[in-house]
């Protein structure tokens, strides 16, 4: 288990936003949703000579996007104010706004949908990160758990939850050489791992003294 996996976990565990499930799934996977579309950064100039994302610039003029901010050629984001397509970020301007497509209407790239996911032309569901599993998406009500879609469970623990400060002192024993460090204060959640030739061949989370 590296540091990565234990500030996934601390960042939703010590606000209680994680069920025991997601906890299994945070020792072995980590994940981040953007919530407003990408502008991609391209070369400074297009065929044309107007300066593409990016770009340094002095005046809107100078940009593609008709849109120069902080000396940077830029886009805008959904509702902000705009006079053309090529101010947005998303590729449309919509009655003097930044708009985006809703869920099964047309796109041809994920800028244009409001979940960010373009999809065989048309705009689909966003997968929240506890649902996604390898290249599908688990139905609501379940998440991942290592590759397998299972369905989701009450909270941890109960008065013994895991907080920041637990999985700190997990990290540390777990740097030292442990094979079993307790997750939660009071030993409630715990993780179990199995070391072959100095690799970790296996972790489990045992909640209550059963494997979550």
């Amino acid at each position: 288990m590296d540091q990565y996996q234990f500030d996934n976990l601390a960042r939703g565990l010590a606000t209680n936003r994680f069920s025991r499930g997601q906890v299994l799934k945070g020792l072995v996977a980590g994940a981040v949703a953007g919530l407003l579309p990408a502008c991609e950064r391209e070369r400074a100039e297009s065929a044309d000579g107007c300066r593409r994302l990016g770009a340094r610039c002095t005046g809107s003029v100078q940009c593609c996007s008709k849109f120069c901010s902080r000396g940077q050629c830029r886009c805008k984001a959904v509702s902000k104010p705009c006079t053309g397509d090529q101010q947005c970020c998303s590729g449309i301007c919509s009655r003097g706004q930044c708009r985006c497509r809703a869920v099964e209407k047309s796109c041809t790239n994920n800028q244009q949908c409001c979940s960010g996911k373009c999809e065989n032309g048309l705009c689909r569901r966003s997968c929240p990160a506890e649902r996604v599993c390898g290249t599908a998406c688990c139905p609501e009500g379940q998440i991942c758990l290592i590759g397998v879609c299972a369905s989701a469970t009450e909270g941890l623990c109960g008065s013994d939850p895991v907080t920041a400060e637990s999985l700190d002192a997990a990290r540390s024993e777990l740097e030292a050489g442990a094979t079993e460090v307790p997750l939660s204060p009071g030993g409630c959640a715990r993780l179990r791992r199995t070391i072959v030739g100095g690799r970790t061949t296996h972790e489990e989370v045992v909640v209550n003294g059963a494997v979550a």
